[in-house]
């Protein structure tokens, strides 16, 4: 299992905003979920693909997001302004 930040540069959509964005999380079997730190319209959600590519073409813009490998959950930049859904 490996463990990414997803970091962006420029926030096309408007709707995640710039800098780190999400926590990823790439499965053995080739699968990876993604849960972005702010929640989209008030609603808390992991996403999942089949793979970390398929991840890349919808989220990635074309090279103005990039995901940065982490060693644990402590190494995430955004971790500490993140709170789980009361």
């Amino acid at each position: 299992m490996k463990l990414y930040e997803m970091i962006r540069d420029t926030d096309v959509s408007g709707v995640s905003g710039t800098g780190p964005v999400a926590e990823v999380v790439e499965f053995d079997n080739g699968w990876c979920a993604v849960a972005f730190y702010h929640y989209t319209a008030g609603v808390p959600n992991v996403i999942v693909y089949s793979s970390i590519e398929d991840c890349e073409k919808i989220h990635g813009h074309g090279g103005l997001t990039k995901l940065v490998q982490r060693t644990g959950v402590s190494a995430f930049l955004g971790h500490e302004g993140w709170r789980p859904a009361p």
